[in-house]
């Protein structure tokens, strides 16, 4: 067993560790991947389209192919949400820690909280297209704000 499935050192495959690149959420049931960045920043029609695609390729962003891959999104605002431990101190990581994700980002680079897409749109009134923006959580910070559809961030694939 590699350190990346091993993630309490404990040289077992137990607990919320699937040992497959996925991660079971026990509150929601939900099975979310377990490299949170694998696709970087993406606008949110990309990400819609990135994680829409990873139907039937198993071994992407280390997803093995036992996990049964197919059926992947990004999550609704309700169930992102439900990942924010609440009981942690900003600038604490918000993750519930029974959730035992990767390569997590709290905090761009230039200092502003990182942005998870959700797929729960908000319509943007003010524009001639009226492209729909989107609502994203920062796990840094453990808020939900209204983002803009067109500027990056980050997204989570969820089945």
């Amino acid at each position: 067993m590699n350190d990346a499935e091993d993630l309490n050192g404990n040289q077992e495959c137990d607990g919320n560790e699937i040992c497959n690149g996925t991660v079971i959420d026990n509150l929601t049931g939900l099975v979310w991947m377990q490299n949170v960045d694998c696709f970087g920043a993406l606008t949110l029609s990309d990400a819609t389209v990135t994680i829409n695609a990873l139907a039937g390729k198993g071994s992407q962003c280390g997803v093995a192919g036992g996990s049964q891959t197919g059926g992947w999104r990004l999550p609704n605002i309700l169930e992102a949400l439900s990942l924010v431990d609440f009981s942690q101190v900003f600038p604490s990581p918000a993750f519930t820690p029974e959730n035992s994700f990767t390569h997590l980002i709290t905090f761009e680079e230039a200092g502003g909280p990182a942005r998870y897409w959700s797929s729960t749109g908000y319509p943007n009134r003010n524009s001639a297209e009226y492209v729909s923006d989107g609502y994203n959580v920062s796990y840094g910070v453990g808020w939900v704000e209204r983002w803009t559809a067109g500027v990056p961030a980050h997204a989570m694939a969820v089945k």
